[in-house]
């Protein structure tokens, strides 16, 4: 195994138990912060934007920080980050992808159509929690209280 699987392995070996703030012995914090720090310092976007976004995407509810290792990790690639956001939230909306897209509309992008549509989409698709749908409720009532 070399040392991408290796990461991406302990990656997917980390679950909601490891984020449970009631266990004092919990420490996916700690080993999910290493693991993104050597993602970002050893591969590109390109290879650690899919499993990170997986790991979003199957921890959505669990407090793996707000924004926390995983979306410095992201945000580390600068733009190059936003078609991998995008894919993800259209194939399952999360808490943590509404709020990063509610910091690309922050930077006024463009496209700030396409990204507000982006989170209107959350409600009521099908594979998104309950806590994606309100995340990007409030953040689409935050953008458009600024004339978007």
């Amino acid at each position: 195994m070399d040392e991408f699987e290796g990461l991406i392995a302990e990656l997917q070996a980390l679950g909601p138990a490891d984020f449970d703030l009631g266990n004092e012995s919990s420490a996916g914090w700690g080993r999910l912060g290493e693991v993104c720090d050597r993602l970002v310092d050893h591969f590109d976007i390109q290879a650690f934007a899919p499993p990170l976004f997986a790991f979003l995407e199957r921890l959505d509810g669990s407090d793996i920080g707000a924004p926390g290792p995983v979306v410095h990790a992201l945000e580390s690639a600068g733009p190059l980050h936003l078609p991998y956001l995008w894919e993800s939230m259209r194939r399952k909306p999360t808490a943590l992808g509404a709020w990063m897209v509610n910091r690309v509309l922050n930077t006024n992008p463009p496209d700030v159509g396409r990204w507000l549509d982006l989170l209107a989409s959350v409600d009521g698709h099908s594979k998104a929690s309950e806590s994606a749908v309100n995340e990007a409720r409030e953040f689409l009532r935050y953008q458009r209280s600024k004339g978007r």
